[in-house]
């Protein structure tokens, strides 16, 4: 009961902060000056009329609460509304890129699992301050180095300096990055473990 009781715990906090950082997000893009009408209005001649027609039509002229509320019901029947940008709905989009983001997401982690189960078994087993050293090494990188600036200096390296890769459409770079931040994570309290039993 006690662990159902924790899981729920993580599960509600969890979804709070989701809802925290959307709520934080809408507002603060409601903030920032200009909208979807002067983007648009960028592209081609609009009258003032017609800006404030497509506004009222978007219900951009209406209270920030009543935008939230119209945006977050659609958003839990699947309709995230429409990309100005690609001229699709977001949902659609969203789908098309799930494969890619379980296939990142999966390999990453993975790989994570067994660099930091080789690591922690080879030091605990052979007893080297080498192996000791790269435990701590890869804890203090994935504590210290921001995952997307290792991520992009390793996409200026490789693709744009070396062009030993393509710089799109590759997940191997962000495959490693987020494997060896993976691997940081784990690493050091799965060595501790295997050091007291």
């Amino acid at each position: 009961m006690n662990s159902i009781a924790i899981l729920l715990y993580r599960l509600g906090k969890t979804l709070a902060q989701a809802f925290a950082i959307v709520v934080i997000v809408f507002v603060f893009a409601r903030f920032i000056p200009g909208d979807v009408v002067d983007v648009m209005n960028l592209q081609g001649d609009l009258t003032e009329a017609q800006s404030e027609a497509i506004r009222a039509n978007l219900g951009l002229d209406r209270s920030i609460v009543a935008q939230f509320m119209d945006w977050s019901s659609g958003a839990l029947r699947g309709d995230f509304g429409r990309s100005i940008r690609f001229d699709k709905p977001v949902s659609e989009m969203l789908l098309a890129a799930i494969p890619t983001t379980l296939t990142l997401a999966g390999c990453s982690f993975l790989l994570g699992i067994v660099i930091s189960f080789a690591l922690a078994i080879a030091a605990v087993t052979f007893r080297h301050p080498v192996f000791k050293g790269m435990v701590d090494f890869l804890n203090v990188w994935s504590i210290s180095l921001p995952t997307f600036c290792v991520g992009v200096l390793a996409i200026l390296v490789f693709s744009i300096w070396l062009r030993w890769v393509p710089f799109l459409g590759n997940l191997l770079f962000p495959i490693l990055v987020i494997g060896i931040d993976k691997a940081g994570q784990i690493v050091k309290p799965l060595y501790g473990e295997l050091s007291e039993s």
